[in-house]
C-alpha cells in the first residue's frame, strides 16, 4: 500500500516516516538532506569568518611582538654584558675589601701591640713618678737636716769694719757701708777677714737688739746673699750657721724684739718648704687658717677650731687652694 509522501504530494511505495516526524518518500528525503547540508554549511562558515579575523588580528599583533624579539635579544645581551661587569667589579670590591680587612686585622693588632707597650710605659712612669717624688722628698729632707742650724736674717746693715762700724752713726754712713758690703760680695771679693767682720757684727747686732749673748764659739760662718737673691723690698739678706742649737734657739725666741723694725730672722728653709710656707701665709692673710710658723724647719698651720697641723716637708692637699 502506497502512502503520500507530504512534500511532493505523490502516493508512492518509498514513502516512510522520517526523522522530521514526516512522511517523505526517498526523492524528497534526499533533496531535503541534501539542502539541510548546503545551509549548515551556510551556517558554519558565517560564524567562522569572524574568527578569522580575529586570528589575523592576533597573528598580526604576535607578528609585530615578534619583530620586537631581536631588539628585546639585544637590551637582554646589554643587560648580560652589564650583569658581567658588575659581577666583576663586585668581585674586585670584595677582593679589595679582604685586603683591607686583613689591613685593618693587623692594624688591629698593632694598636693592640701598642695599647700594651704605652700601659706598661704609663705604669713605669707611674713607678718612675713615685720614685722621683720618694727620692726628692728624701732630697729635700736631707736638704732641710743640713739647714736647720741655719738662720736668715732680713733687713740688716752691715759694716765691712771695725772703724766703718764705730763711725756709722746716721744712716748714710750704714747704707755707704752696706754698699760697700754687696760690692764686694757681687765682686767675689769676700774673704776670710771679712766673714770675721759678718761674724762680730751679728754678735753685736743680738746683744744690742735681741739682749743675747752671743760669742765666736756659738757661729760657724755668716754668709751674705747676693742682690740677685736677696729680698725683692731691696732688703740684704744673711744667712747665719750656728754651732750649736741653743744659740740658734735662744735668737729664735729673742726675735720678737724686733716687731717694729724692718729686720726679720726666720728659720732657713728648702725652696719647696719655703714655697708651702708662703702658700700658708696666703692661707692667713685670706682668713682660711688661724696663723702659721715654723719651728725646727717645720710648717705648722693652726686652723679656725684651734687644731694645730705640722707640716712636715710634705705638700699636704689643705695647702692646695686656688686664689
Amino acid at each position: 500500500m502506497a502512502n503520500k509522501c507530504e512534500i511532493c504530494k505523490k502516493s508512492k511505495r518509498s514513502v516512510s516516516l522520517r526523522a522530521t516526524d514526516r512522511l517523505e518518500c526517498d526523492e524528497c528525503f534526499k533533496a531535503h538532506k541534501s539542502t539541510n547540508i548546503g545551509s549548515n554549511c551556510d551556517d558554519t562558515l558565517d560564524s567562522i569568518e569572524p574568527s578569522l579575523g580575529d586570528i589575523m588580528r592576533e597573528l598580526r599583533s604576535m607578528q609585530e611582538k615578534l619583530s620586537e624579539i631581536p631588539s628585546i635579544r639585544r637590551k637582554l645581551d646589554d643587560i648580560q654584558k652589564s650583569n658581567v661587569e658588575i659581577m666583576s667589579r663586585v668581585n674586585q670590591l670584595e677582593d679589595g675589601a679582604a685586603e683591607k680587612d686583613v689591613k685593618m686585622d693587623k692594624i688591629e693588632q698593632k694598636m693592640h701591640s701598642l695599647e700594651i707597650k704605652v700601659r706598661a710605659h704609663e705604669e713605669n712612669c707611674v713607678k718612675h713618678d713615685k720614685l722621683v717624688n720618694s727620692l726628692e722628698s728624701k732630697m729635700d729632707e736631707q736638704e732641710q737636716y743640713s739647714r736647720r742650724e741655719n738662720l736668715v736674717i732680713s733687713g740688716l746693715k752691715i759694716s765691712m769694719s771695725y772703724a766703718t762700724a764705730a763711725q756709722a752713726a746716721n744712716g748714710e754712713q750704714d747704707n755707704q757701708a752696706e754698699n760697700i758690703t754687696r760690692t764686694r760680695l757681687d765682686n767675689g771679693k769676700f774673704s776670710e777677714r771679712d766673714n770675721d767682720i759678718m761674724v762680730d757684727n751679728i754678735i753685736k747686732f743680738a746683744m744690742d737688739k735681741l739682749h743675747v749673748p752671743l760669742t765666736k764659739a756659738d757661729i760657724v760662718t755668716v754668709h751674705p746673699l747676693p742682690k740677685k737673691t736677696s729680698n725683692p723690698n731691696g732688703q740684704s739678706l744673711c744667712i747665719i750657721r750656728f754651732a750649736n742649737r741653743n744659740a740658734r734657739l735662744s735668737v729664735i725666741q729673742a726675735r720678737k724684739q724686733l716687731r717694729g723694725t724692718n729686720i726679720y730672722i726666720n728659720e732657713h728653709l728648702t725652696p719647696k718648704n719655703a714655697h708651702i710656707f708662703k702658700l700658708a701665709r696666703e692661707m692667713r692673710q685670706k682668713n682660711r687658717i688661724e696663723g702659721c710658723w715654723t719651728a725646727n724647719c717645720n710648717v705648722l698651720v693652726r686652723n679656725k677650731d684651734k687644731t694645730t697641723w705640722i707640716k712636715d716637708r710634705r705638700i699636704k692637699p689643705y695647702l692646695k687652694y686656688k686664689h
